[in-house]
């Protein structure tokens, strides 16, 4: 049985997804790469949680079905459900890496939520986060390539040290994409286009 409770381990890296649990957040990759790391005997190493609502009802049971028939201990793997509020950052807090393996973003909240939290993050390369994700405070992976999400994983696991590095994530993350300094820029690049 998949506990929704107790999702935290600090003995371990503790891997965090959180956004709708669907297909096109690539939530079937991160399954994949889950059990690839299984197999490498190194998910002893990690805790992952899968936090988030559903898209479509009874997709998590799918998704522990595979984790089971795969002989993934459910004991590394949590999905405490839909987080909002103040259990939303303090998941946020005590997580070490957050992952978003999407196929298709804009500029989305939660990576900005995760990096200002501090987090080293897993993305792939879409949208603005080719703009966001650099070798300071993540790694970009191609969509729908689980190995890449496994090398991430392993790279982060061979160089702990990056997750020592959450101040500077989160400082260098508030100042950047603080609303006034967007506000800064939109400003600057309207300004640019009005004077071409």
């Amino acid at each position: 049985i998949y506990s929704d409770k107790s999702f935290v381990d600090k003995d371990k890296i503790n891997v965090l997804f959180l956004g709708r649990i669907q297909d096109y957040k690539g939530i079937q990759e991160l399954i994949k790469s889950i059990i690839i790391i299984y197999n490498l005997n190194l998910l002893d190493k990690f805790k992952f949680i899968i936090a988030g609502y559903e898209g479509e009802k009874g997709y998590i049971e799918k998704l522990k079905e595979i984790l089971n028939n795969n002989n993934i201990p459910s004991k590394l793997i949590s999905f405490p459900g839909k987080m909002v509020g103040i259990e939303k950052f303090k998941l946020y807090a005590s997580s070490d890496i957050y992952v978003l393996p999407s196929y298709t973003e804009g500029c989305p909240n939660s990576v900005l939520e995760a990096l200002s939290s501090g987090l080293f993050s897993i993305t792939t390369n879409v949208g603005a986060l080719n703009d966001i994700i650099h070798e300071d405070n993540g790694i970009l992976v191609n969509v729908k390539d689980e190995q890449q999400i496994v090398d991430a994983l392993k790279y982060v696991l061979k160089n702990r040290h990056v997750l020592k590095n959450r101040k500077n994530i989160s400082e260098s993350s508030i100042l950047k994409f603080d609303i006034i300094q967007i506000t800064i820029e939109f400003d600057k690049l309207y300004q640019k286009l009005l004077d071409n």
